[in-house]
C-alpha cells in the first residue's frame, strides 16, 4: 500500500498530475451547455420513456414557456393523484407558519365526523405517511367522486397501521 501523503517530491508530483489532468484535458475544448428542461423532456419522449410531457411557466400571470411533447395536448385532462402530495405539504406548512393552523392538531378538528380510532391522528403524521391511513383508496381512480367524499371514504376505512408508529407511503393518507 502506497503512504499517503506521498514522502517523495517526485511522488507529489505524480499525484497532483493526476488530479489536475481531467481539468487540464477539459481547458482545451469547448464547454457544453447542459441541456434545457425542454431537451430533457423531448429526450425522455423521443426515447419511449414517458408517453408525453407538458411544461407550462407562468410568471405574475403571463406564460413565459408553454411546450407539449408526445401524447399530451393543452386540452389533455390527467389524474393529478400522488403529484399533489408536495403541494398539499407546502400548503399545510405554509398555513402552519401563517399561525392559522398547527401540525399537532387532530383530524377532527378539521373532519367532525373523524371516526373515534383516527380522532387523535395528527396533520404532522399525516404528512409524515405515520397516520396509519391506507396507501390508496379505489375512491382515488374514480373520476365522479369529490374531494370531500374521498376524504371521508379514506377516514371510513380500516386503518392499515397504528397511528404515529408506522411507515405507509402513499395517497390516500395525503
Amino acid at each position: 500500500m502506497h503512504p499517503f501523503p506521498p514522502r517523495s517530491l517526485g511522488r507529489w508530483r505524480e499525484v497532483c498530475l493526476a488530479l489536475a489532468m481531467p481539468a487540464l484535458v477539459a481547458a482545451g475544448q469547448e464547454a457544453v451547455p447542459p441541456p434545457t428542461p425542454v431537451d430533457v423532456l423531448r429526450s425522455a419522449v423521443d426515447q419511449g420513456t414517458t408517453p408525453g410531457a407538458a411544461l407550462l411557466v407562468v410568471q405574475g400571470g403571463e406564460t413565459l414557456q408553454e411546450v407539449y411533447l408526445g401524447r399530451y395536448h393543452p386540452d389533455l385532462v390527467l389524474p393529478f393523484d400522488g403529484a399533489s402530495a408536495w403541494l398539499s405539504t407546502v400548503t399545510v406548512l405554509s398555513l402552519a407558519d401563517a399561525g392559522l393552523l398547527e401540525l399537532e392538531d387532530p383530524l377532527v378538528k378539521f373532519f367532525p365526523d373523524t371516526p373515534d380510532e383516527k380522532a387523535a391522528i395528527t396533520l404532522r403524521q399525516v404528512l409524515s405517511h405515520t397516520a396509519g391511513l391506507s396507501s390508496s383508496h379505489p375512491c382515488q381512480a374514480d373520476r365522479e367522486t369529490t374531494l370531500e367524499s374521498c376524504a371521508q371514504a379514506v377516514l371510513e376505512s380500516p386503518l392499515a397501521g397504528t397511528p404515529g408508529r408506522e411507515f405507509l407511503f402513499g395517497g390516500a393518507g395525503l
